[in-house]
């Protein structure tokens, strides 16, 4: 999975192409053929097919792409024939980012293309593109995930893998923070035992097949209170299993947590009783949440 700065370098190139270029208009969109991806790269490429030169994409085309079950047919949509585009209404005229996406401007579409790994976006004038279009995907080291043809450049979402995914969504910003907690509020309840009092909101991790709700431990910013949820919470799981009454917690440290937690309130209890009623300052992701304020 790219890393922030990743998602963020490839928002800003596509940004600086459009403040240079202005917006552009889609006359064609290419794909490579359906070549099942691969995952564990070390695995042999299969034979090549006789047709392994990218091809056009119209409505009809069936390319399967993404990751675990966020997979779909990268195409455009139904609504447009294909495969020239020219005088269809899909102009890129901005682009948008956050933590897992590129999000593309197509004022009458928004694309959301996630770079899972070995992928990212490429900008080429006709030349290039001329020259790379000709050539085998297994020749040229690089396989064409979906890539945008304009007047006079190309915007490439080049990849080593086929390991990226693309939705065609209408609208503008395709209800990222309602995604966001629903897959945390899912992942939370299915990995938690007991009563939600120790599920909070945290960051989910996924190992292989082990899922549990973390926080970052020596984060300065995390409560006390979180703390002693999170550490309360892994002796929990350690010891029940799904289906069973929670046991009594009888953990050492846990122990000793909880007792720094009791003196921790004490001293701000009597922080508070000194100063008095003061305004709150920092405002939590529940409260952010129920003003309807994004998270990113």
């Amino acid at each position: 999975m790219p890393e922030l700065r990743e998602y963020y370098t490839a928002y800003c190139m596509i940004l600086r192409f459009l403040q240079e270029v202005g917006p552009q208009e889609v006359v064609f969109i290419w794909g490579d053929d359906n070549t099942p991806d691969h995952p564990n790269s070390r695995k042999r490429d299969p034979p090549p097919p006789p047709e392994c030169i990218v091809q056009l994409l119209n409505s009809e085309t069936q390319i399967i792409r993404g990751n675990g079950h966020y997979r779909g047919n990268i195409s455009p949509s139904q609504d447009i024939s294909g495969p020239e585009l020219k005088g269809k209404g899909m102009i890129l005229r901005d682009v948008e980012t956050n933590p897992q996406n590129v999000m593309l401007d197509m004022f009458i579409y928004w694309i959301r293309i996630q770079l899972s790994q070995h992928s990212f976006p490429q900008v080429w004038n006709k030349r290039i593109w001329n020259e790379i279009s000709r050539v085998c995907q297994w020749k040229q080291g690089f396989k064409i995930g979906i890539a945008f043809e304009f007047s006079e450049y190309v915007l490439c979402f080049a990849t080593t893998d086929f390991l990226f995914s693309e939705c065609w969504s209408d609208n503008e910003h395709l209800n990222r923070d309602d995604h966001l907690i629903t897959h945390i509020i899912k992942w939370s309840a299915e990995s938690t035992v007991g009563p939600f009092d120790f599920c909070g909101i945290g960051q989910v991790i996924r190992q292989g097949k082990i899922i549990e709700v973390a926080y970052c431990w020596e984060d300065p910013c995390l409560t006390l209170t979180l703390q002693y949820r999170n550490k309360a919470s892994r002796v929990r799981r350690s010891n029940v299993k799904p289906g069973q009454r929670p046991y009594k917690i009888d953990d050492p440290k846990t122990w000793v947590l909880k007792l720094k937690l009791e003196e921790e309130q004490k001293k701000h209890r009597l922080q508070v009783a000194h100063k008095g009623k003061q305004a709150r300052k920092r405002l939590s992701i529940d409260m952010h949440l129920a003003a309807d304020d994004s998270l990113y």
